[in-house]
C-alpha cells in the first residue's frame, strides 16, 4: 500500500507515492508540465495522464490515500483555475482511496516544518526534509508536456524540484497522520 501527495501548480502537477511501512522508502515521482490557460482543457489533460499512471504502474495503483494542496494566492482568477482541476484530479480516484485536500501550511505543520518565511526558504525546507526522509536511491522521474516528453529517467534527490519535494513532504505528512491514526486506534 502507497499513500500520495499532489501539487497542483500553474505551470506542472506533481504527484509523489511512497510506500507505507518504510523507514526511509523510495518515492515514486512524475511531473506533467502544463500551462493552465485553459483550466478544463488542462484539467482534462491532467486527469487523463493521472487515470493512465493509476492503472499503470504499481506505485500508484497501490494508492489508498492521497493529499492534494489546496490552491491558494492573490489572483482570484487563478485560484479559480488551479480549483477546477484540483476537482477534476480529486474525481480520477477509486471510491476506496481516501483523498483530502490540505493547505501548504497544514502539511508542513504536520512535518514540523515552517509555516511562514520567505518563499525561497519554504523550498529550501522541502527539498532538505525530503531528502532526509527519503532513501538515497534513485527515483522515478517523469515529464510530459509540450517541451520535454522523456520517459523512466532517474533523478537524484538532490535534483529534485520544490514542486516534486512538496508533492513528496505532502505523501510524507499522509503517511504520518495514517500512522498516528492507526497508533491511536490500536492503543484503546
Amino acid at each position: 500500500m502507497t499513500v500520495g501527495g499532489i501539487d497542483i501548480g500553474k505551470r506542472q502537477f506533481t504527484i509523489a507515492a511512497i510506500p507505507l511501512g518504510e523507514k526511509r522508502p523510495v518515492p515514486a515521482v512524475v511531473t506533467v508540465s502544463t500551462k493552465i490557460k485553459d483550466p478544463i482543457g488542462a484539467a482534462q489533460m491532467l486527469a487523463g495522464r493521472l487515470r493512465f499512471y493509476l492503472e499503470e504502474t504499481s506505485m500508484f495503483g497501490a494508492l489508498r490515500s492521497v493529499w492534494l494542496e489546496e490552491p491558494w494566492g492573490k489572483q482570484t482568477a487563478q485560484v479559480r483555475d488551479l480549483s477546477i482541476v484540483l476537482g477534476f484530479l480529486a474525481a480520477q480516484f477509486h471510491s476506496d482511496v481516501a483523498v483530502s485536500t490540505v493547505s501548504p501550511d497544514e502539511w508542513r505543520g504536520k512535518l514540523g516544518l515552517p509555516r511562514r518565511a520567505h518563499q525561497a526558504d519554504l523550498k529550501a525546507a522541502a527539498i532538505q526534509y525530503a531528502q532526509a526522509a527519503t532513501a538515497d536511491a534513485e527515483t522515478i522521474r517523469q515529464f510530459a508536456g509540450v517541451d520535454r516528453d522523456i520517459f523512466g529517467q532517474g533523478a537524484r534527490a538532490v535534483d529534485w524540484s520544490d514542486h516534486e519535494a512538496d508533492a513528496i513532504c505532502m505523501a510524507l505528512a499522509c503517511r504520518q497522520e495514517i500512522e498516528t491514526l492507526a497508533r491511536e486506534s490500536a492503543s484503546r
